[in-house]
């Protein structure tokens, strides 16, 4: 299939709200990542709202660890954005696969998933679903943090009903679990 300027070529993974496919940006030669808001949802504005949104947080962020946003969709039928693409693994199927990891990789990982969220904090964004499957180690084994689905804007309008919860439980801060505000 192909969208646009890009052609797709494989699923890499999906969620509760979008897909995400590897395709080749055919103008630049080069594979990225597209995010695309599952169909169903995509008939409902806020929906569509805050999936431009994650695009348009994520893309604000310019650092090393905070995965690259490369442009949102123009085509009216179809919610999506272009990504880089991470060559590589999550978190949590290195764990899957390997078991428990060394005390100096859990501290590498830590450390560095803690700069690349102070970095994003000092710009007014929460992250607020953290957790191994947001986590990508590529093939170098650099961290990048994805997946800015639930990201809030300090400074936004938010799209979900005041003390609702949202995220993945097993990692959510106490304040999140229990649908009060969140900060850095």
């Amino acid at each position: 299939a192909t969208i646009g300027r890009y052609d797709i070529y494989a699923e890499l993974g999906s969620g509760g709200m979008a897909s995400v496919f590897l395709a080749l940006d055919l103008a630049l030669d080069r594979k990225v990542a597209i995010k695309v808001l599952a169909p169903n949802l995509a008939s409902a504005p806020d929906n569509v709202t805050r999936f431009r949104r994650e695009a348009k947080v994520a893309a604000a962020l310019d650092h090393p660890n905070i995965i690259g946003i490369l442009a949102v969709g123009e085509d009216p039928s179809l919610a999506f954005f272009v990504m880089k693409y991470v060559e590589g693994s999550t978190l949590d199927s290195v764990i899957a696969a390997e078991g428990a990891q060394s005390i100096p990789f859990a501290r590498s990982v830590l450390a560095t998933t803690a700069r690349a969220l102070h970095y994003a904090h000092q710009r007014g964004v929460i992250h607020r679903d953290v957790k191994p499957a947001n986590l990508m180690l590529d093939l170098e084994g650099r961290l990048i943090i994805t997946d800015f689905g639930i990201a809030k804007m300090e400074d936004a309008q938010g799209l979900t009903i005041t003390g609702s919860v949202i995220g993945t439980p097993h990692y959510m801060c106490p304040e999140q679990f229990n649908g009060l505000p969140i900060t850095g």
